[in-house]
């Protein structure tokens, strides 16, 4: 499991991934150059879904499966995936949290 470096000319979105996602994609961070002027969140993930993590958006919006997934955006919850991206942005997406126990 490493970093997956992904190289062009453009906008750098760095991206995230925790938990499960690590393993499933054998991968912890994503550095995409994207040429694009306008990219939104949801272009990035869209694009990433893909080239790059086949299946993310399925994991993260499946129809059968309720949102459970956390995306973060510079370390703010994402609202809107309108959001726009800028150079050196940072994408994270954390699987739901598991065990422990409340009493």
């Amino acid at each position: 499991m490493g970093i997956i470096f992904l190289r062009g000319d453009g906008l750098r979105i760095i991206i995230r991934l925790y938990g499960q996602l690590q393993n499933e994609y054998n991968a912890r961070e994503l550095l995409i150059d994207l040429q694009e002027n306008e990219l939104t969140i949801e272009k990035l993930l869209s694009s990433i879904n893909e080239r790059y993590l086949p299946g993310i958006l399925e994991k993260l919006f499946g129809r059968n499966v309720q949102r459970s997934y956390v995306l973060l955006h510079n370390g703010t919850a994402v609202k809107d995936l309108r959001e726009k991206l800028s150079n050196e942005d940072v994408i994270v997406i954390l699987p739901p949290a598991v065990g422990g126990r409340c009493e």
